[in-house]
């Protein structure tokens, strides 16, 4: 991607959390995410990798975003939750803002939407491997199979029986950033499940 086009793809969702955690609070901030918090985020994923929000390198220079799929995807995620404020500015940005205890730190997070166009993200089919074995999986279109022997990252995750997904094997899966995107999310719906003050 261009340089002056990546700077804006990397704020194309942000999300602005007034919050602090004191030692009196309950840690609800730092604790991991529970089983159907865990099942939500997983569903939003393969959600949001439906979306065909791929770059296009051929957009004029000053055209951000670079196709309308990233805007429809801001959008789509600024109605997904109640947000106390949010907004999709001209560029496809989602601004969302949850209020936090006064005079509370405030913190950003981001994701970017967009996806590379280096493989196609058009007709996105996710899998998901439950309790996955460590054992090759092979994919069910083409001729592909993913071998834990050969994908040091695959590897790391085989013996650990948990979740995976996969692309179906002829487009991208699209995890930059639609997984940064999907815990954005979970941690809005934790936040907002939340008294103001404990947030």
């Amino acid at each position: 991607l261009r340089s002056g086009r990546m700077v804006s793809f990397m704020i194309m969702l942000l999300m602005v959390l007034a919050t602090s955690i004191c030692a009196e609070q309950p840690a609800t901030l730092t604790s991991p995410l529970d089983q159907s918090e865990r099942e939500q985020m997983l569903q939003d994923f393969v959600e949001f990798a439906r979306f065909m929000t791929e770059s296009a390198d051929s957009a004029a220079e000053d055209a951000i975003p670079s196709t309308e799929g990233q805007r429809d995807f801001s959008i789509h995620v600024s109605k997904l939750l109640p947000w106390p404020q949010a907004e999709v500015d001209h560029f496809g940005c989602l601004h969302a803002v949850i209020p936090g205890p006064a005079n509370a730190p405030t913190i950003a997070m981001l994701a970017h939407v967009d996806t590379s166009p280096q493989f196609t993200g058009k007709g996105v089919r996710p899998i998901v491997h439950r309790e996955w074995d460590g054992s090759p999986i092979k994919l069910p279109v083409g001729d592909l199979t993913l071998h834990p022997d050969d994908m040091p990252a695959l590897k790391r995750v085989a013996t650990l029986k948990d979740t995976i997904i996969t692309a179906s094997g002829d487009t991208l899966l699209g995890a930059d950033d639609k997984s940064g995107v999907a815990l954005l999310v979970a941690v809005a719906r934790r936040l907002m499940s939340l008294p103001q003050e404990q947030r």
